[in-house]
Formats: C-alpha cells, structure tokens, sequence
C-alpha cells in the first residue's frame, strides 16, 4: 500500500490544485535556479497542462525598471524555456502587495479578454 505522500500521490494533487486555479504566483529570489525537481514541475504544468498564465514576482524587488533584483537569472530553466517560447502567458511584478494585487487584476482581465501579454 502507497503512502499518502508518496511522489505520484503528490503529483496528483498538485496537479489537481493546479486545474483549480487561475493564475498561479511565483516567487523568485536568488536562490530559485537551484530550485530544481517538483517546483520545476510545477511550473510546466502549469504552463502546459493547465495552460494557466503565471505571475513572476521578485522577492526584495520593489521596481522591475530599476531594481537589479528582478533579475531573469533568478528564473529556473523551465521558466526560461516557457518564456521565451511563448508556451504561457507571463506577467512580471515587484514583490509588493499593491503590484501583487494589480497583477492579479491584470491576470484576471486578460484573461477574461482572452489577451495574451509577456512583460
């Protein structure tokens, strides 16, 4: 008998949470393109399965334009692949509650438009 947490267990329900949203949010920082394995995973079925836009956000960043921290070096190589080859939509925001919540707004709008926007 599997265990509850057992990786094809963990997967499922990922995967499930995943179809039940909208857009999901992630968090990059310095150490995220260490972040290999399940979170990597999570991202492509995101962007793939579900075809769920993603939000970038940048932990310490509080300008895109002008800060160094948003920095695309921070992205894993899964996120690149996706970015630059169109496979999902993608939204950039500083890690604020204001640019968060304006993402979210943006996300939501585009997507009931049916637009596609990379930023």
């Amino acid at each position: 008998m599997m265990s509850e947490h057992q990786p094809a267990n963990l997967r499922r329900e990922l995967t499930n949470r995943l179809r039940q949203e909208r857009c999901p949010a992630l968090i990059l920082s310095e150490r995220t393109t260490s972040s290999a394995g399940l979170p990597s995973w999570e991202i492509e079925v995101a962007a793939d399965r579900c075809k769920l836009p993603i939000i970038c956000t940048y932990t310490g960043c509080r300008d895109l334009h002008s800060d160094e921290t948003a920095n695309s070096a921070w992205w894993p190589d899964v996120l690149r692949e996706i970015i630059t080859g169109g496979r999902a939509r993608t939204f950039m925001s500083p890690s604020t509650l204001v640019t968060l919540a304006q993402a979210f707004r943006g996300v939501t709008a585009s997507t009931e438009l049916g637009a596609a926007r990379t930023d």
